[in-house]
């Protein structure tokens, strides 16, 4: 539910914007008071077309910017800045500090592992967000963790933000008439409600993300510009990443030993990596050791399965336990031929 990406502070959050800084350019007159009027006319003209041809005002590239289809959440509008060299993120109730970061890398990885950590950009993401809606909430409602009515504001708070989740008449009607098959002969009032409470469900999610994506383009949020470089650089050693587009065709496997279904295809996952090693990399990702690349990937129903291809594009992702022939149709469809 929409609601953890409030209350936990790891968010499961994976947004082009860019606005412009304004330099105002002041022509001086500097004209003595004796100076012939000639001339000082062709002084204006001079300072006149210097204001015209000044160089283009200069823009702050925005992360979204920068580095497209990285961030995807609240720091996706974060302006990138050189701050002051101690702090990671600030905005006009915020600030994030290199200290605050490793104290919270630290929760989940020991000193030493903090400083190569390939997730380190979307650990403070989460952080971020946790601590600045919770400052929305606080702002709106008077309120403060700890009260008595903190989680029905922040339930209020979330539910204004994803009212447009919310599926028209016509919209419930159309998908009941595009699924008849799943209906079993139910009229549709008998399922209007149940129909209403699943499609909101499913919408919820995505536009909360929308929500945050474009929060800076309200709220000034100013990211540490050399730091985000060093950890989108780290990000791409995870062990995903740093196989995509090298040739090969990619498999990725979601999975954790917890999962029965998971354990249902495992064995034919493996036989794929045996046999098709030449033309595909498998990569089996368990989300229990991963939660910040299962968060990233979205992977909260399991298995998943993510088919890539040689040039490292997402061509297919699947949920569930597929048959072994439906996952060799998806192989096919990255390139790799199958033998018999």
């Amino acid at each position: 539910m929409v609601e953890a990406l409030v209350e936990d502070e790891v968010l499961p959050e994976i947004e082009t914007v860019s606005e412009a800084v304004s330099e105002e350019v002041v022509a001086l007159d500097t004209r003595p008071e004796s100076e012939p009027v000639e001339v000082v006319q062709e002084k204006k003209e001079d300072n006149a077309a210097a204001v015209i041809e000044a160089p283009p005002t200069p823009k702050i590239a925005r992360v979204a910017e920068v580095y497209p289809n990285f961030a995807d959440g609240i720091l996706a509008g974060a302006q990138l800045e050189e701050l002051d060299g101690n702090t990671i993120l600030a905005s006009e109730d915020l600030v994030i500090t290199k200290e605050d970061y490793r104290g919270e890398m630290m929760k989940y990885m020991n000193d030493d592992e903090v400083d190569e950590s390939p997730y380190g950009f979307y650990v403070l993401q989460h952080m971020a967000t946790d601590r600045i809606i919770k400052g929305q909430v606080a702002k709106e409602s008077g309120s403060n963790p700890g009260d008595r009515d903190w989680d029905q504001q922040v339930q209020r708070f979330i539910a204004e933000i994803t009212e447009k989740a919310r599926p028209s008449e016509a919209e419930l009607l159309s998908f009941y008439e595009d699924h008849q098959d799943l209906m079993e002969g139910a009229s549709f009032e008998e399922v209007k409600k149940d129909l209403e409470e699943f499609l909101t469900l499913d919408r919820q999610e995505a536009v909360f993300t929308d929500y945050l994506i474009h929060f800076g383009d309200t709220v000034s949020l100013r990211l540490e510009k050399s730091w985000t470089q060093e950890r989108v650089a780290q990000f791409k050693t995870n062990p995903i990443d740093k196989v995509l587009g090298k040739g090969k065709a990619v498999l990725v496997d979601f999975y954790a030993d917890w999962c029965g279904p998971c354990k249902m295809i495992k064995p034919h996952i493996e036989a794929i990596k045996e046999s098709y090693g030449d033309q595909l990399t498998v990569v089996t990702v368990n989300v229990d050791a991963e939660p910040f690349l299962a968060a990233r990937h979205k992977a909260q129903n399991i298995p998943l399965l993510l088919f890539y291809d040689a040039a490292g594009n997402l061509v297919t992702r699947q949920e569930g336990a597929l048959r072994k022939e439906d996952i060799n149709h998806e192989l096919q469809k990255i390139g790799v031929s199958l033998r018999s």
